[in-house]
């Protein structure tokens, strides 16, 4: 319903309750919290994992009344999002979907194999770790609608990711 943290939001399975939560930036332990009432990134990609059948907005996800969803907040950093997905394998995820992705060279520059600043070993490292816990991680290939064959597009690009993406609408 784009507010997934109201007080009972009808499209999670457990009504009435939030669903389980990380804050890596703030610590704060909450992804959002109950007086967010703007539409944010993750709820599309939870739509059509998680929404409960018979929700009232006209959906219902793939997992529907099956799932756990697990929202994860982060600030954009790297090293944030490789936290994201360390803290999701260590709390109980089968599947972390990453529904966000970048691309390490661009402006002549691949930032991401700078020795000052690993994060692809970092960010490798997480998904590993989720790997050996039998964690299965997805992530989007983008959401510009062009192909990335030899682009060096995070974190699809990484070892153990499946990447998932399309070409046209």
């Amino acid at each position: 319903n784009g507010l997934p943290l109201q007080a009972g939001g009808a499209d999670y399975f457990y009504l009435g309750a939030k669903p389980l939560q990380a804050d890596v930036h703030s610590h704060d332990g909450t992804a959002g919290g109950i007086s967010d009432q703007s539409p944010w990134h993750g709820q599309g990609a939870f739509g059509v994992c998680c929404a409960r059948p018979g929700n009232i907005y006209g959906g219902a996800g793939t997992g529907g009344n099956v799932v756990r969803p697990m929202l994860i907040k982060h600030s954009g950093s790297a090293f944030e999002m490789a936290d994201g997905i360390r803290t999701a394998a260590l709390n109980g995820a089968d599947v972390i979907n990453i529904s966000w992705s970048f691309e390490c060279g661009f402006a002549g520059v691949n930032w991401c194999d700078n020795p000052l600043y690993d994060a692809k070993e970092y960010f490798q490292n997480a998904i590993n770790l989720a790997n050996t816990l039998g964690v299965m991680v997805v992530a989007s290939a983008a959401n510009d609608s062009e192909n990335i064959s030899g682009k060096d597009v995070w974190p699809c690009t990484l070892d153990n990711v499946i990447c998932v993406g399309a070409i046209n609408r």
